[in-house]
């Protein structure tokens, strides 16, 4: 198993609103590394939906704008997004902008894509692609993929139509995408165009069910289940003696967070590991900087090195 941390870039969203700071995302990003996670993730929306206003004005802060500047300030950490709303993105501009950070660090970029789930952010940037947005993300997908391929990418399709276009740098390596959502079409769209599935705050039952029908899938289409990796965002909490656990803060409800001392820990997540997640995209429900890095080290140091 692999542990990554989900950084503060959106303001509210699996967060306390306070740690929305580029200062913040710096310090954690570093601290991920100096103590040994496997990768960073971030956040994408364009518009604050109405379900996520913690503040009057939320901080979020564009996710691939970010991951350029991780890229400089890492030398070996996985830089992730979970997930681009990809239906309100330009996929060429994804697909150079993705590439462009692979430049900068060759082999470490995932690109987590997701339909997206709130449609007044749709409404709210003008954009009626909402009914369609699964066969977008599919249309977009392909596109992205031609882009990072070939020299030259014809497509016509029911969205977007290209005509021997020629989009470079080109990626080292194509970047694995890792399909976002908890959603049964999200489980489907992973087995059939992905790279991985990256759900959120799924119980361990959840988790295997959406693993069986996964694989199911991934059969059907001709695929191997085996190269299908699961990426699971989770909060965690771990306590000492007398620390309450699973506090009201933002992030992942208390009912699908893990939360106990260091053994119970890792007990449950060797039971998630067991359903088939291969990495964990942490977060903390920390009121502060300190108190992050304060979990983080305390992850790391008995945990992560146990596996």
């Amino acid at each position: 198993m692999k542990f990554g941390i989900k950084l503060p870039n959106c303001a509210g969203v699996i967060c306390d609103p306070d740690l929305a700071r580029p200062e913040h995302i710096d310090a954690i990003a570093k601290t991920a590394e100096a103590l040994g996670y496997d990768s960073v993730w971030l956040h994408d929306h364009l518009a604050t939906p109405d379900e996520l206003r913690p503040l009057s004005q939320p901080d979020f802060y564009e996710p691939l704008m970010v991951m350029g500047r991780l890229a400089a300030l890492t030398s070996r950490l996985r830089l992730g997004v979970a997930t681009v709303i990809l239906p309100l993105r330009d996929p060429v501009l994804v697909a150079k902008q993705v590439a462009t950070v692979d430049g900068f660090a060759p082999g470490r970029v995932i690109l987590g894509v997701g339909a997206g789930r709130y449609e007044d952010e749709f409404l709210s940037l003008g954009s009626d692609a909402y009914p369609a947005r699964g066969r977008i993300t599919d249309e977009y997908i392909r596109i992205i993929r031609a882009l990072w391929r070939d020299d030259e990418v014809t497509f016509s399709g029911t969205y977007r139509t290209l005509a021997r276009a020629k989009v470079y740098p080109k990626p080292q390596t194509p970047p694995p995408i890792w399909i976002g959502g908890n959603s049964e079409a999200a489980i489907r769209r992973a087995a059939r165009v992905g790279d991985g599935w990256v759900p959120a705050a799924l119980t361990v039952e959840e988790v295997a069910a959406g693993r069986r029908q996964l694989e199911e899938t991934a059969r059907r289409h001709d695929r191997d289940p085996g190269r299908l990796e699961i990426g699971l965002s989770l909060t965690v909490e771990l306590t000492r003696p007398g620390r309450e656990t699973a506090r009201s803060l933002h992030g992942h409800p208390s009912s699908k967070r893990v939360a106990g001392e260091p053994e119970q820990v890792i007990e449950r997540l060797q039971e998630y590991g067991g359903a088939g997640v291969s990495t964990f995209l942490l977060s903390f429900s920390a009121r502060d900087v300190a108190e992050t890095v304060e979990h983080m080290a305390a992850f790391a140091e008995q945990i992560v090195q146990l596996q």
